[in-house]
């Protein structure tokens, strides 16, 4: 769910120096004309660029089936790929999607072909190390996890990544003079993953172990990663200009995950690309700074971090809840993991929510409550706008994963603030103007033939007020109309909004939510006193909502 217009074309790809974004329109234009000359030769590359020996490596046999079925999978990884992941990658892999313009930190560049997860000596992922990528996503960034999606489909999805990473490699060794045979010669060469780096394996977390790994920590990790685990808060550059902060391992940020051999891989590999280095260890002390990270991180990573899709029940009662303290709503209540899309240091967005959902038959209420322990309705803040909460829906079973829908498969959007300008512009004519005054008093002036007013807000009421939007892409919204309610709580440090709505359509193109029915919801959250607005926002991944026959 992205609100807020924009985004670069995506004809043009860009590179990032300094962080900022610059468009190559010259090497656009060779890249085009090479392209133009691979369809006439024929010269793309099969579905799977890794020799026969790298699969064995890493546990999977030499792929086969002949060119029609890598083909086939290469087609659907295109489709695939396009639906869920150009909105942010682009349509070439260039990391200038629509959405891209919203994203710290930004979407990768496939066509520099520079991957950061990888488990080989050569720093060039196997398919493996893509499949697990896409997986489990990246917490901290807007790369959510795709457990959910059928084997066929990641592994169609890895091919065609790879085909990007190739493709763009060979564009620009085209670019530099060489011939097209050439260039993909060189390219499909430069694309084959290296020896598998050794595995850690399963140990006994001891204390002696654990000691042993930190002394290694503090001489070998603590000077970016600091030494209490928290990250050293000045950033540093990535080799492609844009910026970078060592990982928090207290919060458990991980972009590879806790596993032992995940960890062992990120100690050995490195990051390629960034200021994360690979480490040469032997394999006693391998394991020793595995267990000591993974005394240190957090257990229940994977719980709070990694997106997960998950199933919310609407019960049916006899009357849906009104009130967001009622305590029936605590039956059946699910958590939602989200993810910030844009942050200037990770630990500052709303990565939790609970979820529950009621109908009698008639109308559905919708519970979202998560922690935020400002809560306050600040008018004017020099940080962001007011706490608010969206929900996206549509009855679409495979939506596009981002992007606010299409023009050919809108989505509904309730959109709730906390605070609404509308609502207190009575409130806000009092900072500008002295009441009762006979003439026109304007702030700083004195007279001497008024009462002097000092102007005292009250606190404002929180608004009730739910905007209802009807979305066809990235920026692309509009009012629907429709009546949704809202009746919002702040307490105890945390917010619980009630969306409440007529199970049958009150205006055109509106989502049908009727007993027994299955939709698709997803969430965004925006944290006021963390500076977020607009597309600065935690989001979720489409969840499955199922009312009650």
């Amino acid at each position: 769910m992205l609100h807020g217009g924009g985004g670069l074309d995506p004809q043009f790809p860009r590179n990032y120096a300094g962080g900022r974004t610059v468009l190559r329109a010259r090497q656009e234009q060779d890249a085009a004309m090479m392209r133009t000359r691979f369809l006439l030769l024929g010269l793309f590359l099969p579905f799977s660029c890794e020799s026969a020996v790298a699969n064995t490596e890493h546990g999977a046999p030499p792929s086969g089936g002949g060119e029609a079925v890598r083909e086939d999978r290469l087609v659907r990884g295109a489709r695939l790929y396009d639906a869920h992941c150009a909105v942010c990658h682009g349509k070439r892999g260039a990391g200038d999607g629509p959405a891209s313009p919203f994203l710290f930190p930004e979407a990768r560049d496939f066509t520099q072909a520079r991957f950061r997860l990888v488990s080989t000596a050569n720093g060039v992922p196997t398919d493996d190390d893509i499949e697990r990528t896409i997986r489990r996503g990246v917490p901290g960034s807007a790369m959510p996890a795709w457990h959910w999606m059928g084997e066929d489909d990641v592994r169609s999805l890895v091919g065609f990544v790879r085909r990007l990473a190739t493709e763009g490699v060979a564009d620009a060794l085209f670019a530099e003079g060489q011939t097209a045979e050439e260039a993909v010669a060189e390219a499909s060469a430069r694309l084959v993953p290296g020896p598998v780096l050794p595995r850690v394996g399963a140990f006994e977390l001891t204390r002696e172990l654990v000691e042993q790994g930190s002394a290694l920590y503090r001489s070998r990790c603590a000077s970016c990663h600091g030494v209490d685990g928290a990250g050293r808060r000045e950033p540093a550059f990535d080799e492609d200009g844009s910026l970078n902060w060592p990982r928090d391992f207290t919060a458990g940020y991980l972009k590879g995950g806790r596993g032992a051999d995940a960890l062992g891989w990120r100690i050995q590999a490195g990051l390629p690309g960034t200021a994360m280095a690979g480490t040469s260890l032997d394999e006693g002390e391998l394991r020793a700074l595995v267990a000591y990270l993974r005394h240190e991180i957090p257990a229940d990573v994977e719980t709070n971090l990694v997106h997960r899709q998950e199933r919310i029940l609407a019960a049916r009662v006899d009357a849906v809840p009104e009130s967001p303290g009622d305590p029936s709503w605590g039956a059946f209540e699910t958590p939602v993991v989200l993810a910030p899309l844009y942050h200037s240091r990770l630990g500052n967005g709303i990565t939790r929510a609970y979820v529950s959902a009621r109908h009698d038959g008639e109308l559905v209420a919708v519970r979202v409550r998560w922690a935020d322990e400002s809560g306050d309705l600040r008018i004017y803040s020099d940080l962001g706008d007011p706490d608010a909460c969206a929900l996206q829906l549509t009855v679409d079973e495979n939506p596009r994963l981002f992007g606010m829908g299409s023009a050919t498969h809108r989505t509904s959007i309730w959109h709730w603030k906390a605070l609404r300008l509308s609502e207190v512009a009575g409130a806000l004519d009092l900072l500008d103007s002295v009441p009762h005054a006979r003439a026109e008093t304007f702030r700083g002036r004195v007279r001497t033939d008024v009462p002097v007013y000092r102007p005292s807000l009250s606190v404002p009421e929180v608004s009730e007020t739910v905007e209802s939007l009807r979305a066809s892409g990235v920026g692309e919204t509009e009012p629907q109309g429709g009546a949704v309610d809202a009746r919002p709580s702040w307490s105890d440090g945390q917010w619980a909004v009630v969306f409440t709505r007529s199970c049958d359509p009150t205006a055109e193109g509106e989502v049908a939510i009727v007993p027994g029915a299955r939709l698709s919801v997803a969430l965004a959250i925006w944290n006021g006193r963390a500076g977020d607005h607009g597309a600065r926002k935690s989001i979720s991944i489409w969840q499955v909502l199922e009312l009650e026959p």
